[in-house]
């Protein structure tokens, strides 16, 4: 069985890397507050030191994120959904169904090989299944993230299964069970790009910030600690989350619409 201190989604593929030819942006790469919007943009978040900046188009589309010096493209279509996301020579292509908001799935690309893709499952404009698949395994995911809503849409439950090939079964790796949450939006999730950048984080797939679960890690009982603080938006500044294998300290900056 996998070792507990991995990284707790395994989508290490799905994180991009070494830049080569880049296209061309969008024009006008900046929040142009004559365009109005509510709530607040992300524009940079540090976690443990590392510092991720995002550029927006002028209609408040993510079109950059920048880390470690390394530039993430994001191309829309019509309808404002991603459907291509370009660093150096890894491409990730999004594919989608009639009008959901949420792509079915994902083919990651380096050098042109296909590296890992993802089978996405959403009801009611939720995420509510995610897999992994290798290029090389294309009968079993190597994961599957499954997230559980109640009635009002609110996530109460997050599981992670993870395909031993060993033992050809899957074992659960986490169950994130009765989940709490503190209202507010989560800046992680403001968009798909966001999500996409914080890919490994299981938080980011939450709309509002967790602050509570009872937490299983294979199967026995885990500690979970978790704080924020917040501007006047209401969108957190500050997220301290500590369970077992899995510390972050995350700091947030936005630029708000106009009260």
């Amino acid at each position: 069985m996998k070792n507990i201190t991995l990284v707790l989604f395994l989508f290490s593929l799905f994180a991009v890397n070494a830049c080569k030819e880049k296209p061309e942006p969008e024009p006008t790469p900046v929040v142009n507050m004559e365009v109005k919007f509510d709530g607040c943009l992300l524009l940079s978040q540090t976690e443990d030191g590392q510092l991720i900046e995002y550029t927006y188009s002028t209609n408040h589309r993510i079109i950059e994120a920048k880390f470690n010096n390394k530039t993430t493209e994001f191309k829309y279509d019509n309808d404002n959904r991603i459907i291509e996301i370009v660093n150096g020579s890894n491409v990730a292509e999004l594919t989608y169904s009639n009008s959901q908001i949420y792509p079915d799935r994902i083919e990651i690309r380096d050098d042109d090989i296909l590296a890992q893709y993802l089978v996405i499952e959403q009801k009611n404009m939720q995420l509510t299944k995610v897999k992994t698949y290798n290029n090389y395994d294309s009968i079993n995911a190597e994961q599957v993230l499954a997230l559980v809503y109640d009635n009002q849409d609110s996530l109460i439950q997050m599981v992670v299964d993870i395909y031993d090939f060993a033992s050809k079964g899957y074992y659960r790796f986490i169950d994130a069970r009765n989940i709490e949450t503190d209202g507010n939006p989560n800046p992680l999730f403001q968009s798909f790009a966001t999500l996409y950048m914080n890919i490994t984080n299981p938080f980011a797939y939450s709309k509002l910030n967790i602050i509570d679960a009872d937490l299983f890690i294979l199967g026995q009982p885990s500690n979970f600690n978790s704080s924020y603080t917040y501007n006047e938006d209401d969108y957190p500044l500050t997220a301290d989350i500590n369970i077992p294998g899995f510390v972050k300290s995350l700091e947030f900056t936005y630029k708000c619409a106009e009260k």
